[in-house]
């Protein structure tokens, strides 16, 4: 079963993550926007906690989501190399971190 969550461009100022630009984002990831305030942990700890606390359905569906989006998700932070990433970019590298870890 695959999951497809869509987010117009219009919805991007709407998510509350403070003054972060997700537009900036590859267009292959925009559907994934919705995921990130939830589920982009970057503490260990707090995301331990998290996916502790995380029923199987939600485990499989961000499985389903996220996981065939890794390639894109990869390519996209290589692409920073040695340069600094903008925290819209590290907040994706979360919510991927999170998913490698329930699979």
């Amino acid at each position: 079963m695959r999951i497809t969550l869509r987010i117009d461009e219009e919805q991007l100022d709407n998510i509350n993550m403070g003054n972060l630009n997700f537009s900036i984002l590859p267009k292959e990831l925009h559907e994934l926007i919705p995921l990130l305030n939830e589920w982009a942990i970057s503490d260990d700890s707090e995301r331990e906690k998290k996916i502790d606390a995380m029923s199987q359905a939600q485990k499989d569906m961000l499985i389903t989501t996220v996981n065939p989006k890794f390639p894109i998700i990869n390519s996209y932070l290589d692409t920073f190399n040695a340069k600094a990433m903008p925290e819209e970019a590290t907040i994706v590298g979360s919510l991927a971190e999170l998913v490698c870890e329930i699979m």
